[in-house]
């Protein structure tokens, strides 16, 4: 959860303080989504609101509603030593299932999401009421750990990892006033095993990288947002554009050049 300040801490979390202790009042919730992990927030104080984008979720096959699948007929019903190999192999995985069941154990499947979700807090009722939005455009890839921020009310996802470990250097940004998202910014990831570490600097509007590879993370790069911010159209296309068109020109000249 970005909080940078007391007044949106006493807006989203209700702290209240005595003379010798500070006492936490948790929120209630309704429409509560489901439990989720590595998922990151940001709070809007102008909105008394929380955005929440992306995470994992653990979810057990019984809650998933998901039931063991018999074995196609031709996998296990073939001729000769194939046949028999695959019997025996259907065999063992029907008496592995049943051990596990009897064990209590049960199998958990990793979902990536890409879900964003808002929050309305309620200072009166101690509440928050979940939504999940539904927005136009291609949406970001599935991913945990991404930086989250709110930048001239809109919402900007960057970076994070996808379901394989890989590292995302891509940024997306939702639009509340025309429900869309939009991919404002694409780069290739750093080598692997280069330490970065990335954040937001809101007051001056940038996308700040720090490179580790020194051991000091003294070298600093930014990137300026509010172009990204401004512009209509995605800016990957506009620079694919200009680019097709330069390469057309040299065409162009080198064609009247060999007449």
């Amino acid at each position: 959860m970005c909080i940078r300040d007391r007044a949106q801490l006493d807006a989203h979390l209700l702290l209240f303080e005595s003379a010798n202790a500070v006492e936490w009042s948790p929120l209630s919730t309704r429409s509560e989504p489901m439990a989720r992990s590595r998922h990151t927030c940001v709070f809007d104080t102008a909105e008394n609101q929380v955005f929440m984008f992306g995470g994992k979720q653990e979810m057990l096959d019984e809650a998933m509603g998901d039931e063991p699948k018999p074995e196609e007929d031709s996998a296990i019903a073939g001729e000769g030593a194939d046949g028999e190999e695959a019997a025996a192999e259907a065999e063992e995985g029907a008496a592995s299932a049943a051990e596990a069941e009897e064990a209590g154990e049960a199998q958990a499947q990793v979902v990536y999401l890409n879900e964003l979700y808002v929050g309305s807090v309620d200072g009166k009722e101690n509440a928050v009421q979940w939504n999940m939005v539904c927005p136009t455009g291609e949406p970001p890839k599935p991913r945990v750990n991404c930086e989250l921020e709110l930048l001239d009310k809109k919402v900007l996802v960057y970076g994070g990892e996808d379901v394989e470990g890989n590292t995302l250097c891509d940024m997306h940004m939702y639009d509340p006033e025309d429900n869309s998202w939009r991919c404002v910014w694409d780069s290739l990831a750093p080598p692997e095993g280069k330490p970065m570490q990335v954040f937001f600097d809101v007051n001056k509007k940038q996308l700040l990288k720090l490179d580790g590879s020194s051991g000091a993370f003294d070298a600093l790069e930014a990137l300026d947002l509010e172009p990204l911010l401004a512009k209509g159209d995605n800016l990957i296309v506009e620079r694919k554009g200009s680019a097709e068109k330069t390469l057309n020109e040299l065409e162009d000249f080198g064609g009247k050049e060999g007449t």
